[in-house]
């Protein structure tokens, strides 16, 4: 089965400890559910990409997010710092503000961190990064969409951006 759920009630249970499954083992001991988030491996591959300085020892860990330096989108009358879990929505974005923003350069200097990093960071200093918002990415809204053409219960929450 696949669930679908806003990233607050996935943080929330990747920080839970474990908890039963109902499921048996092998040796008859019951089994427990530990949650972790598993970065999307081509976005690893741009986020080493990104820090050209790391050598592939030290290669990225953990879930990379994406911001632009200079990139806000407008929430009504609020701006916004997109923080990305895609590198090519990032990128397509970017373009999309480059129509209506021309003196503004074709590549975006673009920030890589962690997730988990940058989430804990928010919870310890809210103010810092109240303007900030996360944008969930292009295939996983359509694949939400997809779903709740053939199941209704299916859903992402209304609007974009889940202010934080």
């Amino acid at each position: 089965r696949i669930y679908i759920m806003g990233l607050d009630k996935a943080y929330r249970m990747v920080l839970s400890n474990a908890s039963p499954s109902g499921i048996r083992g092998n040796l008859g001991q019951e089994l427990k559910m530990i949650f972790r988030f598993y970065p999307d491996q081509k976005q690893v591959k741009n986020a080493n990409a990104l820090k050209k300085g790391l050598n592939p020892i030290e290669s990225f860990k953990g879930v990379p997010v994406f911001i632009a330096e200079g990139l806000t989108i407008r929430k009504g009358r609020e701006e916004i710092i997109p923080i990305f879990l895609n590198k090519e929505d990032l990128e397509n974005s970017w373009t999309s503000m480059c129509k209506y923003n021309p003196d503004q350069p074709l590549k975006p200097i673009i920030q890589v961190g962690s997730l988990l990093e940058l989430i804990s960071k928010m919870e310890t200093e809210p103010k810092e990064f109240e303007s900030f918002g996360f944008f969930p990415p292009s295939d996983s809204v359509e694949f939400v969409k997809r779903e709740n053409s053939t199941n209704p219960s299916a859903r992402i929450m209304p609007g974009i951006f889940q202010k934080i």
